[in-house]
């Protein structure tokens, strides 16, 4: 946000200097004309130096502060969940089930589960943990697989949300203003979870660009959303007027500014993440094909001392950084510098780390 606010205030203030523009029409058009949107309006250049600056000014905004903004926008909505997070998810669910499984049977009896319920949720009631089983236990058959437990574990807030409504519901004594007050709060949770924020946030800041071209430029309902979807997909194809004097009133242009400012890179991402949510199973499904692929007589050779002495074997080590190496996620020089830190970690030589080892500074060599 600092290199985008410095960005954003020098070209104000050369516009405002240069041009003897007013500081609002000013920033407007440093949005403008930064981030390559053109709105057809009469706000134009017209002084050889001012067009100078712009040149090198889109060319800064396209590229460091349009990944700065973009940045700050991703990590506002908390980042998307990709694959390879899924995965990891995958892993703790198989972890928690495992532990759950005292009788190690490969499935979760009635007893367990409640035991794993009550772990992280002691003051749920019997039959929370009733509707809850019968949630997981979707085959019917008196036990959890885990196939049945990780498609619910991921949601497992969520689950125990739906209880929750569903209880207040079906009480009798509980005022039904309150209960119409979950109902809504539960529905805008689900709307802000975190696969569905993005969108939820886009339609927000589209829908105000349609109420203020509406209310503030009078503007009929069409229109409205033209400039509004225009103005994010920088084609800038409506935009405000002047008044009479020839100056964009401070309003409309500060309003533009910060619509398109923000409003720019949130339109990018979530393009992105429609355009990611499309893809990801085609994605995944073409790593399982790779990861699957049998090795080569060279691979052979290559992974039997990637990690560990020369021998005649593959350990699972070696198996790993091979595979993250076909991906294209790492390279051999990675792969070194790893092997470097770890020998620096390895004071007693024996090939392996203790707590003491592994939690210590790495120290470089003299």
């Amino acid at each position: 946000m600092t290199i985008v606010l410095i960005w954003i205030t020098s070209g104000t203030l050369f516009y405002s200097y240069c041009n003897k523009w007013p500081l609002p029409q000013s920033f407007f058009y440093a949005v403008d004309a930064g981030m390559s949107i053109g709105f057809c309006t009469d706000v134009k250049e017209t002084l050889l130096i001012s067009k100078a600056f712009t040149i090198f000014y889109i060319l800064l905004g396209a590229s460091i502060v349009g990944g700065a903004l973009a940045l700050f926008i991703q990590d506002a909505m908390e980042n998307i969940s990709e694959p390879a997070v899924q995965e990891y998810q995958l892993l703790l669910a198989r972890e928690t089930f495992d532990k759950a499984d005292v009788g190690d049977d490969g499935v979760l009896s009635r007893d367990e589960f409640t035991a794993l319920i009550r772990q992280g949720m002691p003051q749920i009631t019997e039959e929370g943990i009733g509707r809850l089983w019968n949630k997981f236990d979707r085959l019917k058959d008196g036990v959890i697989h885990f196939e049945e437990f990780v498609g619910c574990y991921r949601g497992i807030d969520r689950l125990v949300k739906v209880v929750q409504r569903e209880n207040i519901q079906n009480s009798k004594d509980i005022h039904p203003l309150k209960k119409l007050k979950f109902y809504i709060g539960f529905r805008l949770q689900q709307l802000w979870a975190l696969e569905h924020r993005i969108y939820v946030v886009f339609v927000l800041w589209v829908g105000g660009g349609i109420a203020w071209g509406i209310l503030d430029q009078h503007w009929d309902p069409i229109t409205a959303t033209h400039f509004a979807v225009s103005a994010l997909a920088t084609g800038g194809l409506t935009g405000p007027d002047v008044n009479a004097e020839g100056i964009l009133p401070t309003d409309p242009a500060i309003f533009c500014g910060v619509f398109c400012l923000f409003g720019i890179p949130l339109f990018a991402l979530t393009l992105g993440h429609f355009a990611q949510v499309l893809v990801a199973g085609h994605v995944k499904a073409m790593e399982t094909t790779a990861l699957t692929r049998p090795l080569s007589e060279a691979e052979f050779d290559l992974a039997k001392h990637l990690t560990t002495p020369k021998d005649s074997l593959i350990h699972l080590s070696d198996f790993i950084v091979l595979q993250l190496l076909r991906q294209g996620r790492l390279s051999l020089s990675a792969v070194e510098v790893l092997r470097h830190n770890f020998d620096l970690l390895d004071r007693d030589r024996t090939g392996t780390l203790t707590l003491e080892e592994a939690t210590a500074p790495i120290v470089p060599k003299r």
